[in-house]
């Protein structure tokens, strides 16, 4: 007599196999995405700032040796005329198409990268901000180890369904 029940045990333990490989596949799918797209850690995020910062100081230092420089090649001066070529000068430029210097540049030059850095931090902490995740650095390494485990899953899965597909069954 033919053991329908073996069959369906079978069947079962297959389908369960099945199963528990997809939601494995979206489990990993679902760790990719969060190591993509999880907030950069503080540590991250400030070290970007303190790029900007630099760049800022620096293009608005250049700005003010400019302005600094149009005084003390003038040995005859006036203060009207110094208040005039500040004016024209400006010391603290508005940013326009003709002067890019933004306020940003212009604290950044006047107080300096460590101290814009430094008030950033301190206003990142007293913020609710969501959970970090991996620092940039660590993301490629991770992304790889899961990208491996998701291929391996998927190769997996593969050969469970063209084991189906060979016995005849339509899986979907």
């Amino acid at each position: 007599m033919f053991d329908l029940f073996s069959v369906r045990k079978n069947l079962k333990n297959f389908a369960d196999e099945l199963a528990s490989v997809r939601v494995q596949i979206e489990g990993v799918t679902r760790e990719i995405e969060d190591v993509n797209f999880a907030p950069l850690p503080d540590a991250d995020v400030l070290a970007m700032f303190r790029t900007w910062a630099e760049r800022g100081a620096n293009e608005y230092q250049a700005h003010l040796k400019t302005v600094i420089n149009g005084v003390r090649h003038r040995p005859t001066i006036t203060d009207g005329d110094v208040y005039r070529h500040l004016q024209n000068m400006e010391l603290l430029p508005e940013p326009s198409m003709n002067r890019p210097l933004s306020h940003d540049k212009k604290l950044c030059g006047l107080f300096g990268p460590d101290a814009v850095v430094a008030l950033l931090a301190e206003r990142m902490a007293a913020m609710d901000l969501p959970a970090a995740g991996l620092p940039r650095a660590e993301r490629a390494k991770a992304l790889e180890a899961l990208e491996a485990k998701l291929s391996k899953l998927k190769a997996t899965e593969a050969n469970l369904l063209a084991t189906a597909e060979k016995a005849g069954l339509a899986v979907s």
